[in-house]
């Protein structure tokens, strides 16, 4: 797998497999609800900046997280799905917390 980077954070990475046509991000640390909005934004703009319709979402190196899904992740996944986002793949972390969001999405 080949990724072209398009953001690289202490947060969060977002590369675009070019071969593949599917984008990748790799979430990283402790996630509350605000920050996990702003990677989310993130992988919206690399979205509309590197259309495909496939995103594997990799929560494995997510440490913590105190997140809930709200009318807010409605948006967003609307917002991912008017980008092109047809498929979403989800590899979720250990903490049950952070999985149930996953779960509930």
């Amino acid at each position: 797998m080949q990724l072209q980077t398009i953001i690289d954070t202490p947060e969060i990475f977002i590369g675009h497999d070019l071969d593949n046509q599917w984008l990748y991000a790799d979430w990283k640390g402790a996630y509350n609800q605000e920050g996990s909005r702003a990677a989310c934004l993130l992988m919206l703009e690399a979205l509309r900046n590197s259309p495909c319709q496939k995103v594997l979402n990799d929560n494995s190196n997510i440490t913590q997280a105190e997140m809930r899904f709200t009318g807010w992740g409605v948006w967003w996944l609307e917002e991912m799905r008017t980008a092109g986002l047809l498929f979403l793949a989800w590899v979720l972390p250990k903490d049950l917390l952070a999985r149930q969001v996953a779960e509930t999405t």
